[in-house]
C-alpha cells in the first residue's frame, strides 16, 4: 500500500541569520535528497523575518529552486504566510475588521 509522503517546515525567517540559514537550507536539501520523496511540502509562517522583497529572493534562490530540483513537478508546495512576512514599513498595523471587509486586502493585484 502506497501512503502520501509530506514534509512540514515552518519557521525560516529569512533575514535574521544570513549564515545560519545558508547552512539550514543545505542540510535540509541533503536530507530530502537521500529519502522519499514527498508528495506535498507546507512551508508555514515566517518565511521572511522582515517581509522585504530580498529576504523572499535568497528564499527562492537558495531554497525553492534547488527543491523543485530534487523534489520534481509531482511535488506540491504550499505555503501560509505568518506575522513576520509582512513589511511593517508598508502596512503597519490592521484590523479584524479591515481583513473581513474587503476581499481584496491580501490580493496582491496592483490597482489601476
Amino acid at each position: 500500500m502506497n501512503g502520501i509522503n509530506w514534509l512540514h517546515l515552518s519557521d525560516f525567517h529569512i533575514g535574521l541569520d544570513n549564515f545560519g540559514q545558508t547552512q539550514l537550507f543545505k542540510y535540509i536539501l541533503r536530507h530530502i535528497e537521500v529519502r522519499n520523496k514527498p508528495d506535498f511540502i507546507f512551508i508555514t509562517g515566517d518565511i521572511a523575518q522582515s517581509g522585504i522583497k530580498g529576504e523572499y529572493d535568497k528564499f527562492e534562490n537558495e531554497f525553492i529552486l534547488p527543491l523543485e530540483e530534487i523534489v520534481g513537478k509531482e511535488c506540491k508546495i504550499l505555503s501560509v504566510p505568518g506575522n513576520h512576512d509582512v513589511d511593517r514599513n508598508k502596512q503597519r498595523f490592521f484590523s479584524r475588521e479591515e481583513i473581513h471587509s474587503t476581499a481584496e486586502f491580501f490580493d496582491p493585484t496592483k490597482k489601476a
